[in-house]
């Protein structure tokens, strides 16, 4: 397939007619279109994409409403009694038809707010063969779409229709989604997905679950489980999704944290402080689980002995003044206050004399009872001297214990702050040769949100699990209802089918996308050695679809994380290749109908590279299509060393003055 011409009209930057011819010889395949920035390069490259598809490529945070189609000077010279027209046509040759595909907007001046409104737009496509035979046959408007997406996919127009500022960073979820989705397209697993999604992965609208819903039980016992499941699968694919956007969440944060340590650990300036300042912070880390065990059992010993040692000199104060006293002498073991007040009371002693107040026995037992407590007080004295006796010895096991505790915590927290000290000195002497402190702040938060990610994650499979194992539950309940006659039997063998063909799909499905995916890695890394000639690095997809750059190292490979921007174009045009290449070949495999190459088109392929590396990758363009069509710098042009493969040659010309431009053709 190529592009034999594209005709603007009055189109975003350019006024009027302008028209380009692009080149069709296969040995001169090239056409190169010429122009400073911000001249209106990447406007032709929006008329592909529109004319096609009917769309823009958005800029970040921007709506398609944002993008004025219409020429401004076109535009501001329009009134209420006048209509302006934007419109794109672009004629395309396969081995058989010629087409002309056009697309137009009438605009009219709006009478109450200053803008513009659509007043009629249209699309229209004629087939006819090549040649000099101008019948031609107009398709259907409805048919237009269809017939485009045959000649030129829109899945895959990423490749075909390259936007160099969006293909700088292929790992980015967006772009890499992109792949993965291609990828599907081009297995014709993409149908099979479909299919899965029509049998069971629709929740209530889905085949099975209408089959289920004709299975009739009694009472409301069957709907309450019918309406379960379907409830329950509902929840597994609103948390499949999760689990989707968590796996991009903790690759994306993966890829910022990789890319950030080898900018670290390529930085000359500051390696073996940063093999140091690991080794420190191992050694911090050590010592701060270390300080943290003694603490505890510091905190431990305490909580449960220091108390004795508390009272330790209380109890030695007691038992002096108790010796002192000589109360033991004093007493009458096993007397009471009670059994003295019931003999005055009474008063008769227990030897039979007789007690009353003012005699001397009467004053000798009330001087006895000032030395009684309601216990006795011998009894209670001696028990407090073997009890004191014991605390003094324990005492000087606990008080060892806890020195011991205190030393050991002492020395743990001073190893601390010295390995503390040393860790936060080299952090400031790594930050006086280079900011690192962003840089360390920011993998941090990476690892934090990679950590919340991987968490959810977690949590979502065990309910996803849990779900299953319930809707598993239901279903053998609901088979109990479906035999219990004719009709629910017949809709359970059709819901059995069902699941026996989705089962099928499944399988189908991930040999196939295995079987292609190998074949897509084998291309990817033969494609990068042919036009790279590079010996010691390749390249390949992972299962996530991330594009790696994987150099030598010993008997095997390493992941380059830091790569250049020359490394990153590289990586880039090898995966896009393959995909140009193997994409037609897979489409027509999975379609029956004959494929045809697609052209390419670059829109700034070389923007973010040096003048050195422009060559590498412009080199290997003339083979990597049958068609290739470049919008570029004037002041790059001259290191690709293209000129020999060039057919066709166009300059974008925009005076200061003038909001437009305007194409011209330069002769060779």
């Amino acid at each position: 397939m190529l592009f034999e011409s594209m005709t603007l009209q009055n189109f975003m930057r350019y006024e009027g007619e302008n028209r380009i011819e692009f080149s069709c010889d296969p040995e001169k395949n090239v056409t190169v279109i010429l122009g400073d920035n911000t001249v209106g390069k990447t406007t032709i490259a929006q008329a592909f994409r529109w004319c096609l598809y009917g769309k823009l490529l958005l800029d970040s945070g921007k709506k398609e409403t944002d993008y004025h189609l219409l020429n401004n000077d076109v535009s501001d010279r329009l009134t209420p009694e006048t209509k302006g027209t934007v419109s794109v046509e672009i004629v395309m040759l396969t081995n058989e038809m010629r087409y002309v595909l056009k697309r137009d907007i009438t605009y009219t001046h709006r009478l109450r707010a200053y803008g513009l409104e659509e007043h009629s737009k249209h699309v229209s496509l004629k087939m006819g063969k090549p040649g000099l035979d101008t019948t031609s046959i107009e398709v259907d408007t409805d048919k237009i779409r269809d017939v485009i997406n045959e000649l030129l996919p829109e899945n895959l127009s990423s490749y075909f229709l390259f936007d160099g500022e969006r293909w700088s960073d292929v790992s980015i979820s967006g772009v890499r989604t992109d792949i993965k989705d291609s990828v599907h397209i081009l297995t014709g697993v993409s149908s099979l997905q479909n299919t899965m999604k029509h049998l069971k992965d629709m929740g209530s609208q889905s085949v099975m679950s209408k089959f289920r819903s004709n299975i009739h039980g009694s009472g409301n016992k069957y709907n309450e489980l019918q309406q379960s499941a379907e409830r329950l699968e509902r929840e597994i694919t609103t948390f499949e999704g999760n689990i989707r956007q968590y796996d991009e969440r903790v690759s994306d944060m993966q890829n910022k944290i990789d890319e950030i340590n080898g900018w670290l650990d390529k930085n000359k300036n500051t390696e073996t402080m940063q093999r140091e300042f690991r080794d420190k912070k191992a050694t911090l880390s050590s010592r701060q689980d270390q300080l943290a065990i003694c603490h505890k059992k510091l905190v431990e010993d305490f909580s449960s002995k220091a108390f004795m040692l508390a009272a330790e000199p209380m109890v030695k104060k007691a038992s002096a003044l108790f010796k002192s006293a000589n109360l033991q002498k004093r007493d009458i073991p096993y007397m009471h206050q009670a059994t003295i007040d019931y003999l005055i009371e009474r008063g008769k002693c227990i030897c039979g004399a007789s007690i009353k107040k003012g005699s001397s026995e009467y004053d000798e037992l009330m001087d006895q009872r000032s030395y009684l407590v309601p216990a006795d007080i011998g009894t209670a004295l001696g028990n407090f001297e073997q009890t004191a006796s014991r605390w003094t010895v324990n005492d000087q096991e606990d008080k060892q214990t806890l020195t011991d505790d205190i030393f050991l915590t002492d020395n743990a927290d001073r190893n601390y702050r010295d390995a503390s000290a040393a860790c936060e000195s080299l952090s400031k002497e790594m930050n006086e040769h280079v900011d690192f402190s962003a840089k360390r702040q920011a993998i941090r938060e990476y690892q934090r949100i990679q950590m919340e990610a991987s968490s959810n994650k977690g949590e979502v499979t065990e309910r996803i699990r849990q779900k299953k194992c319930d809707i598993k539950d239901i279903d053998n309940q609901l088979q109990e209802f479906a035999s219990k006659d004719a009709e629910n039997q017949k809709w359970q063998r059709r819901y059995k089918i069902a699941d026996e063909l989705y089962n099928e799909c499944v399988r189908r499905y991930d040999a196939q996308e295995r079987k292609v995916f190998k074949e897509l890695n084998s291309g990817i890394e033969k494609n990068f050695e042919t036009m790279f000639h590079e010996k010691d690095k390749r390249i390949e997809l992972d299962s996530e679809y991330n594009i790696r750059m994987l150099y030598r190292k010993g008997d095997g490979y390493t992941e380059e994380k830091n790569l250049s921007e020359g490394e990153k174009v590289a990586r880039n045009f090898a995966f896009i290749v393959t995909m140009m290449k193997s994409g037609c070949r897979l489409l027509s495999e999975n379609s029956g109908l004959p494929g045809e190459q697609l052209p390419i088109v670059l829109d700034g392929p070389f923007s973010k590279l040096g003048e050195e590396n422009i060559p590498l990758i412009a080199q290997a363009l003339p083979s990597a299509a049958e068609q290739v069509i470049i919008f570029m710098l004037d002041k790059d042009w001259k290191y690709t060393g293209l000129d020999e493969y060039v057919g066709s040659r166009y300059h974008i010309d925009k005076n200061p003055e003038d909001n437009f431009a305007s194409v011209r053709k330069v002769e060779a």
